[in-house]
């Protein structure tokens, strides 16, 4: 073989060589941008999807469903209707609604994943909503929840949410000591689940801490807060992320609709009401101002809001921790969405209703857990709350609760 020969032989290998690797490396970049919603799995039910955050930066959201859903499989409160009970199991739920403030024998016969009816307005199926959103990190604080009332709060929100939108669910533990939710817990997530993790706080924190606990485990572009005996309706992420993605110092809430807390019968709130407060610092429902409703052109465009009723919104992870996250000052329970509605208002933000969001929130007539010392702690939260951030209209308050002024 001639010197050219070997030459041109040779040259043929190296063009033959990057060619292949040319067309490797355009192989894998197709690959690593394509939205593939084809299981991964033949035992997967959910998806890995590639997410673009608002930052830019590539999330790759995955919630997959490893085992399919058990608990109850009946029709027990399907499409969101009431249960009753009768005979022996009515006097056992009457005596364990004095302890859990809900009715545990009916919540624990409904499915996880039951269905709800869709009580949205018509026009929220019409409207559009950008492709490019925040991913979202749901965060659920919870401290002694009874099983079925977490599993459906969890289950309802793998069901509903978009997986191309669900970056992660965060389960926040405030230091239950309930045996089920230790390691039984632990095992039902790593059997059923990707992308569930569980936050374990090694000491009672109370619910402003636990929430910024899970916000510091979040990796999403939005953090969703969820409380832990809910029920999310269908398509209701979507348009929370589409209010931060428009307006980013927002923060977006759903509409809450109610599950009972004794027959968990599902009933839209029906109209569209804001958050208000009373002087003692109580939060209340209020009607929408009249002007307000002269300003929207129409019935699903988002509603500002005085107040927040709260664990349940949406806001960007980045302006959560500007806005200072919550108060750590806060103890257990009580007065924190006050003074986080106040923050988000006076540091130049916004809380918005978003009326093509619905969840269901099972309201309690009481609060059924125990505070140390028996202590008044909305009281001092509220109290708090005044100092900070009521100036001279703290007067106001302390009228109403003269009782603290000498603590």
């Amino acid at each position: 073989m001639t010197n050219l020969s070997i030459y041109l032989y040779r040259r043929r290998q190296i063009i033959t060589r990057v060619f292949i690797s040319v067309a490797f490396c355009f192989s894998v970049i197709l690959l690593l941008t394509h939205v593939d919603l084809e299981p991964e799995d033949e035992q997967y039910s959910s998806y890995k999807v590639k997410l673009k955050g608002v930052d830019g930066k590539t999330n790759f959201g995955r919630i997959v469903i490893l085992k399919h859903i058990d608990g109850p499989q009946n029709s027990h409160g399907e499409n969101g209707a009431s249960v009753y009970l009768q005979g022996e199991k009515e006097k056992l739920a009457r005596r364990l609604f004095e302890k859990e403030a809900m009715n545990v024998i009916v919540s624990d016969m409904i499915a996880y994943n039951r269905s709800l009816p869709d009580v949205r307005n018509p026009r929220c199926e019409k409207l559009l909503y950008p492709k490019r959103l925040p991913s979202a990190s749901i965060i659920i604080i919870f401290y002694n929840e009874n099983w079925s009332t977490l599993m459906r709060t969890v289950w309802s929100v793998v069901s509903n949410s978009p997986s191309e939108s669900l970056r992660e669910i965060i389960l926040v533990d405030d230091f239950s000591d309930r045996a089920e939710l230790g390691t039984k817990l632990m095992k039902y997530v790593k059997d059923h689940f990707l992308g569930i993790r569980i936050v374990r706080l090694s000491s009672r924190q109370g619910i402003a801490r636990a929430r910024i606990a899970g916000a510091k485990a979040a990796t999403g572009d939005a953090l969703v807060f969820v409380e832990s005996h809910c029920e999310v309706n269908k398509h209701w992420l979507i348009p929370l992320l589409a209010r931060l993605a428009e307006k980013p110092t927002s923060v977006a809430l759903p509409v809450i609709d109610s599950v009972d807390e004794y027959t968990f019968e599902y009933t839209s709130q029906g109209g569209i009401v804001v958050g208000g407060f009373l002087w003692p610092l109580h939060f209340m429902w209020r009607p929408i101002p009249l002007e307000e409703v002269k300003k929207r052109n129409f019935s699903t465009d988002p509603v500002p809001s005085p107040t927040m009723s709260g664990g349940l919104f949406a806001i960007n992870r980045n302006y959560f921790f500007e806005l200072g996250a919550y108060d750590e000052g806060m103890e257990l329970w009580g007065a924190e969405n006050l003074e986080m509605s106040f923050r988000v208002w006076m540091c130049g933000g916004s809380l918005d209703i978003v009326p093509c969001s619905r969840v269901g929130h099972v309201f309690r007539a009481n609060n059924p857990y125990l505070l140390p010392g028996g202590r008044d702690t909305h009281a001092l939260n509220a109290m708090r709350t005044a100092e900070v951030w009521l100036d001279d209209y703290k007067r106001l308050f302390y009228n109403h609760r003269s009782d603290l002024m000498v603590r």
